[in-house]
């Protein structure tokens, strides 16, 4: 009896621990949305070239564009046109 005592006492600790990391996860998620709610400039997705490079779609007043960065570079590569059934200005 003393094993499956352990054992469920383990198990409860480590269903508390992944409670509390599941709730922290859904603050944090909640706050970085409402943070980036009101800014001009944002990142709408961006993907890794190599190690140094990647490329962005930067969002600057309803406007899109492609932005290029590697060590030390940024670069306008292309205004992109709005995502569809976005209202065009």
């Amino acid at each position: 009896m003393g094993f499956a005592l352990h054992y469920l006492f383990a198990l409860g600790i480590v269903a508390l621990l992944l409670a509390g990391l599941h709730a922290a996860a859904r603050v944090f998620a909640r706050r970085h949305q409402t943070s980036q709610a009101g800014k001009a400039v944002r990142i709408l997705e961006s993907a890794a070239l190599t190690k140094e490079a990647a490329l962005h779609v930067a969002g600057i007043e309803g406007r899109r564009y492609l932005v290029g960065t590697a060590d030390g570079c940024i670069a306008l590569l292309a205004e992109l046109p709005p995502e569809p059934g976005e209202a065009a200005d």
